[in-house]
C-alpha cells in the first residue's frame, strides 16, 4: 500500500514525465539531455531486465543510447522522447543479444575444432592441430591469455574477468578479436597444410 509521501513522490514524478514530453523540442542541450537522462536512466534499465538479467549489459546498452542521442542530436528527428528512448534501448540490447549468440556459436565451432584434433593419430588430424596451435600463437599476449583460459580452462567469462582484473566487457572483446584472428588464420593456411599433408603421402 502506497503512503501519501511515495503516492505524491509518483504523482510528482508523472507530472514531471508529462510535462517533459508535451514541451519537447528538437533541440536538445545539455541541460535537457541531462533531465533526460536522471529521468530516465533506471526505468530503461528496468525495461531490459524483460530481455537479459545481465546488469552490466544492460547498463552498457542505455549508456550507449545516451551517447549516440547527445552525438546525433543535430541530426536526428524525435516526436517523443520516452518512445525513441524505449525503442533505442530495446533495439541495442536485441542487437547485443544477437551478437553474443554469434560469438558465442562462434567460439564453441572454434573449440569443438581444436578439442577434434587433440589426442588423435591420425596425421591430417595432427597437421590441422599445428594449424590451430600456431594461430592462437600468433595472438597478442593479453589476447592470448584470456582465450586460453577459456579454450583450456573452460573458465567463465566472469570467472576470467576477475582473474585478470578487466571487465567481463573487455573479456567479451579479446575473445571476438582471437575468434576472428584465429578463423582467418585457419582459412588461410588449412588449404596449405592439406596440401602438404597429401604431398607427403607420395613421398
Amino acid at each position: 500500500m502506497l503512503t501519501t509521501k511515495k503516492y505524491l513522490s509518483n504523482f510528482v514524478k508523472r507530472k514531471f514525465i508529462s510535462k517533459m514530453e508535451n514541451s519537447f523540442n528538437k533541440e536538445i542541450t545539455e541541460h535537457t539531455f541531462r533531465k533526460y537522462y536522471d529521468l530516465y536512466f533506471n526505468e530503461l534499465c528496468k525495461s531490459l531486465n524483460y530481455y537479459t538479467h545481465d546488469v552490466n549489459a544492460i547498463e552498457d546498452a542505455v549508456q550507449e543510447v545516451f551517447v549516440k542521442l547527445w552525438e546525433n542530436r543535430d541530426e536526428i528527428q524525435i516526436d517523443y522522447i520516452k518512445t525513441y528512448l524505449f525503442t533505442a534501448a530495446r533495439n541495442r540490447i536485441l542487437n547485443y543479444l544477437r551478437d553474443k549468440k554469434l560469438h558465442e556459436d562462434r567460439l564453441k565451432n572454434v573449440l569443438h575444432e581444436i578439442k577434434s584434433t587433440q589426442g588423435n593419430d591420425i596425421s591430417i588430424n595432427e597437421s590441422r592441430h599445428k594449424v590451430i596451435e600456431t594461430a592462437i600463437n600468433t595472438l597478442p599476449l593479453k589476447c592470448k591469455e584470456i582465450f586460453k583460459l577459456k579454450s583450456e580452462e573452460n573458465l567463465s567469462y566472469a570467472q576470467i574477468a576477475d582473474n585478470k582484473k578487466v571487465s567481463i566487457k573487455t573479456v567479451e572483446n579479446q575473445i571476438g578479436i582471437a575468434l576472428k584472428k584465429i578463423r582467418l588464420y585457419i582459412k588461410e593456411n588449412a588449404v596449405l597444410s592439406t596440401l602438404s599433408f597429401c604431398v607427403s603421402l607420395f613421398i
